[in-house]
């Protein structure tokens, strides 16, 4: 996601906007829920039907704070401008209007701490200029990312302490007051939050390096991961922190044992995305494969990997391609997860899954 200029036209458009977010109706086909008694598994919620600039919508980004709020943001397949956002309320998703300027532009990620702390990242309509957006209850407010960059991820911890990660290896950190912009030295695909630490993985896009850091509170120390690849993946479970990537052209998991990253057994797949399952193991979900039998998520729990079925998944030829995945906070082992069929272009549906 190249940028270059900055036009001020993204100011003018949603520097502030004032009054409560409204909701309007989003077309969505929804599946019945597991029966009653049933082992808790993946299930297709919601298949929604949502067009962006004459093109099917796919999913970017997801977060959630409580069992009864989440949100998740669609954007136009072909990668051109447009975007949607969708509430959470605990009973039904629901399509929450934006500004102008937001709903035109492209958006890379989201990261929430509350329903007055949302963030939106991604870049104006003429892709030109990259931007972060909060929502604190009342309006939308904006911040400029230096021309030349794009934000890859976002880590919303609080109000006062907010991360974002750039393609060009800068994190940008905000307290509350004021900004303050780090040089990771690599391009950070993934970050976690625990306790007062802040672990950032990915790798040197030109070299193809995997690097993985922490930040201890006062700074940022590189901690090394040899051979040549890339981390995708990062989360804390049960107290211990892990990364997911490939290194090596081998698919790879890590863990750390407080002073280095230790080999462990690592899914067949390449892992998009990780995080705890609440109980000690591990989601990982894959880049789309061909054939898609090899494509979708996995668990990992007493040292052993299975892929996890998906109740009510429309029929497709295509491999499933899930995008991002979250555990809910207060939840248990509830997650959430976007996904869709990826034809090799864009996805060819946009789906909703629930576990738990």
């Amino acid at each position: 996601m190249a940028a270059s200029t900055a036009p001020s036209a993204l100011v003018r458009r949603f520097g502030v906007v004032a009054g409560a977010v409204s909701v309007v109706s989003v077309v969505v086909t929804v599946f019945p829920a597991d029966e009653a008694g049933a082992t808790p598994r993946w299930r297709v919620a919601e298949n929604v039907k949502l067009r962006i600039g004459g093109g099917l919508a796919n999913f970017d980004g997801l977060t959630a704070v409580s069992p009864k709020l989440a949100w998740s943001v669609l954007g136009h397949g072909m990668g051109a401008g447009g975007a949607a956002l969708l509430r959470w309320d605990g009973a039904k998703w629901s399509r929450q209007r934006l500004p102008d300027g937001l709903a035109r532009s492209s958006v890379s990620d989201l990261g929430a701490s509350s329903g007055t702390n949302l963030w939106l990242s991604g870049q104006n309509e003429e892709m030109t200029q990259s931007y972060l957006a909060r929502w604190d209850g009342r309006g939308w407010k904006s911040k400029l990312i230096p021309a030349g960059d794009s934000v890859e991820r976002l880590l919303v911890r609080g109000a006062k302490d907010v991360w974002y990660f750039t393609l060009k290896g800068k994190a940008g950190h905000y307290d509350g007051r004021k900004w303050r912009t780090y040089d990771m030295g690599f391009t950070a695909f993934s970050a976690v939050g625990t306790g007062r630490k802040v672990w950032a993985v990915g790798g040197d896009t030109d070299t193809g390096t995997p690097h993985a850091s922490v930040w201890d509170g006062r700074k940022w120390k590189a901690t090394r991961i040899p051979g040549e690849g890339m981390m995708y993946g990062v989360t804390s479970s049960a107290g211990k922190v892990w990364t997911a990537g490939m290194v090596a052209g081998k698919s790879t998991l890590l863990r750390w044992n407080g002073k280095a990253w230790k080999k462990a057994k690592a899914p067949r797949i390449a892992v998009k995305d990780l995080v705890s399952d609440g109980s000690g193991g591990l989601w990982a979900s894959s880049w789309p494969a061909y054939p898609a039998v090899q494509s979708g998520i996995y668990h990992f729990t007493k040292g052993r990997w299975a892929r996890a079925s998906v109740k009510d998944m429309p029929g497709s030829k295509h491999p499933l391609a899930v995008n991002r995945m979250v555990r809910v906070p207060g939840g248990g082992t509830s997650l959430w997860a976007v996904a869709g069929h990826d034809n090799g272009k864009t996805d060819t549906d946009a789906l909703i899954l629930k576990h738990g």
